[in-house]
């Protein structure tokens, strides 16, 4: 008992103050006391830094306790729908040149089999931090053994530019043995090239960087768990979320970038009961400039990783087919009718992913028992997995924390 009253003791002492009172260090009396880089210099900016801030504490000194737990509580209420916004943000998110990069670099997403290990563990640090006392070892351990992971993947991608290494997946020479639905493909953007002519992005300026670990692509990241609840929650089956939980939920996302190693210059939504309307704006521009382009714009390698990931993850959450899924992100959150996409679907994926996309996208948003339902079978998935892959089922965060890593 002792030990532990001393580890939260050291844990408040570390990030400075953590309630909402900060009236003792003057530094603090504006959370966005270091402006958060622009959109048009995040990429410019952010690839040539490093992956690491470099700070040594937990929480940043604009952590507010009671709104981060607000956040926890709202995402525990919705975990298997936020889980199911994830899954839609991860194939926006691995359509960014550089961060999809990094990820098909460390070789260990780029099939169905080792996708769906790394997004298992990454679901269940998620859960962790969603579900244990914020202030908990538990919680501390795990964003600070997630940072390890971090810098490991940042010096392997980093040793690359050193050599001649050509790790890359074309038509013509693709290494990993996984073959990307062609005709699928084909559908999805012939649907996606009927986007509204009037809102289509401009062409988006590619670099040709040394890869690595960055800024950038931990703001995308951080992007990509974040943004889809907070911008578009109603066809995930949240329904009717309150203001203050969506800034709860937004607080508690940057919280976790700051503990993972995000620079202050990169994290957004630090303060949104303040810059609320900034908060979503941020997140919205990020998407319109720097994801939207490059999703219209997708090559082999995008294609793979991503559909190895929805493969990947058709493994955790058993009959919810990958044409489904990119359906669900045409219709329900780009605004795109999936015509080309339905036409290819077979016998199995009309029947199952009809029922999985209004289970998702109507009936738990108007049902609460089926919106529990979604969030109760969501998770027993995830411990069916967990129970193949690490062993036991994921219930203990101690073991989570220490343990449940893919890397």
């Amino acid at each position: 008992m002792k030990s532990s009253k001393l580890f939260l003791l050291l844990i408040i002492l570390k990030c400075g103050n953590c309630t909402k009172d900060q009236n003792a260090r003057p530094e603090c009396a504006l959370p966005n006391n270091s402006t958060t880089v622009s959109i048009n210099d995040i990429l410019k900016l952010g690839e040539n830094s490093s992956g690491d801030s470099g700070t040594t504490s937990i929480f940043p000194c604009w952590f507010n306790l009671d709104l981060s737990r607000t956040g926890q509580i709202f995402a525990q209420k919705y975990y298997g729908q936020i889980l199911f916004a994830n899954v839609m943000s991860l194939i926006l998110l691995l359509s960014d040149y550089q961060t999809r990069r990094v990820l098909f670099l460390t070789q260990k997403s780029e099939t169905p089999d080792k996708a769906s290990k790394r997004y298992l563990a990454t679901a269940q640090q998620i859960h962790l931090w969603y579900h244990s006392d914020i202030l908990s070892p538990d919680w501390a351990k795990s964003v600070t053994n997630v940072r390890k992971v971090h810098s490991y993947a940042s010096f392997y991608v980093d040793s690359l530019n050193g050599t001649e290494s050509k790790l890359t997946a074309t038509p013509k020479e693709n290494p990993t043995g996984f073959q990307p639905n062609e005709r699928l493909w084909s559908a999805f953007k012939l649907d996606l090239g009927n986007f509204d002519t009037r809102t289509r992005p401009q062409e988006f300026d590619y670099s040709a960087p040394k890869f690595k670990f960055n800024q950038y692509t931990m703001a995308m990241t951080i992007w990509a768990f974040m943004a889809l609840p907070v911008l578009n929650p109603e066809p995930l089956g949240i329904a009717r979320p309150s203001e203050k939980e969506l800034q709860g939920y937004a607080h508690l996302w940057a919280v976790i970038a700051y503990a993972v190693g995000t620079d202050e210059q990169y994290i957004f939504c630090k303060d949104p009961q303040i810059d609320w309307q900034k908060c979503k704006s941020y997140l919205m521009d990020l998407f319109r400039e720097h994801i939207l382009p490059q999703l219209m714009n997708l090559d082999f390698e995008g294609e793979l990783m991503i559909e190895s990931m929805l493969s990947g993850i058709s493994k955790i959450i058993p009959r919810y087919p990958v044409d489904a899924l990119l359906i669900n992100l045409l219709e329900e959150h780009l605004g795109v009718r999936a015509t080309n996409l339905r036409r290819q679907r077979t016998l199995q994926s009309r029947v199952f992913g009809t029922i999985a996309n209004n289970f998702v996208s109507r009936y738990s948003n108007y049902f609460r028992p089926v919106r529990w339902l979604a969030g109760k079978a969501m998770f027993a998935e995830l411990q069916l997995a967990s129970r193949k892959v690490f062993r036991d089922f994921g219930t203990n965060f101690t073991v989570v924390a220490n343990k449940h890593f893919y890397s």
